[in-house]
C-alpha cells in the first residue's frame, strides 16, 4: 500500500514536499532478531524501537500511543489504514 501527501511550506515557507510512504505485508515463521537492530542517532534520541507485536492488537496500541509524540498524529492514521487494508484483504 502506498501513501501519498503533501506538505505545503515544509522544510521552510514557500517549500513544498511530496512525500510517499509504502507498506508492506511479509509473511514468515521466523522471528525477528532484535538484538541484531541498529539505530540512527535520530532514532535514538526519538525513543525509536522495533517491536515484535500480535497483529490483533497493534491498531488499538498505536491508538494509544498517538498522543505520546507530535509526530504519531500525522503518520498513525495511516499506520491504521495500512494494517485494516491488510486485514480486509487477508479475509
Amino acid at each position: 500500500m502506498k501513501v501519498t501527501f503533501f506538505n505545503k511550506d515544509w522544510p521552510e515557507i514557500g517549500k513544498n514536499r511530496k512525500s510517499e510512504i509504502y507498506y508492506y505485508a511479509i509473511e514468515t515463521n521466523k522471528k525477528p532478531n532484535l538484538k541484531k537492530t541498529h539505530y540512527t542517532e535520530q532514532e535514538i534520541s526519538n525513543n525509536f524501537k522495533v517491536e515484535e507485536l500480535p497483529l490483533n492488537s497493534v491498531i488499538d496500541i498505536i491508538r494509544k500511543n498517538i498522543s505520546n509524540n507530535e509526530k504519531n498524529k500525522v503518520i498513525s492514521p495511516d499506520m491504521i489504514s495500512a494494517i485494516e487494508e491488510y486485514l480486509y484483504q487477508s479475509k
